[in-house]
């Protein structure tokens, strides 16, 4: 078993264990995992079916499952978990706010609802400084780096990995 990451995120949310919790578009189940190692009754959902496969074989805990679902449309009733947490998801999700309210939905009054996502407003400079660099030295390089900069760091589905569409 893998060790658990630090998670300010979580320490943010102050989910201390103990608690029922949604990770709402859990991918591969990282942060899901986490939420069971810290004494979490944890609950990834998530559209990709290849990435809840993976969940299931590299992080499985004895308190969490993970589930197919659109996150769209939770399917828990009302007031369900203590809290839902979701990161890396709703910023590429177009129906982001549909979301956000089933979230609120399935989270007991009094619960925690948090997201956390990538900041780009500053750019990724990093990335910029390579495509800058080579595209003084390689025409191709600069075509790659003109094709980066026509398309925002943020959109539906950027996520994904593979041929594979989700039902977002």
């Amino acid at each position: 078993m893998e060790s658990s990451p630090r998670w300010p995120f979580l320490d943010f949310t102050g989910i201390t264990g103990g608690e029922r919790v949604l990770d709402v578009g859990c991918g591969t189940g990282i942060l899901t995992a986490t939420l069971g190692e810290r004494g979490s009754q944890a609950v990834g959902i998530d559209a990709s079916e290849a990435d809840l496969a993976s969940a299931r074989r590299n992080r499985p805990r004895p308190n969490v499952t993970y589930e197919l679902s659109d996150v769209r449309h939770i399917p828990y009733s009302d007031a369900s978990f203590d809290a839902c947490v979701s990161t890396l998801v709703l910023d590429i999700i177009p129906e982001f706010d549909q979301v956000v309210r089933e979230m609120r939905r399935a989270t007991r009054s009094g619960g925690v609802v948090a997201s956390a996502v990538f900041d780009f407003w500053g750019g990724f400079s990093a990335s910029a400084l390579i495509y800058d660099t080579g595209s003084v030295l390689d025409d191709g390089i600069r075509a790659l780096r003109d094709d980066v900069r026509r398309y925002p760091l943020v959109r539906a589905n950027a996520q994904q990995t593979s041929g594979e569409r989700s039902a977002w």
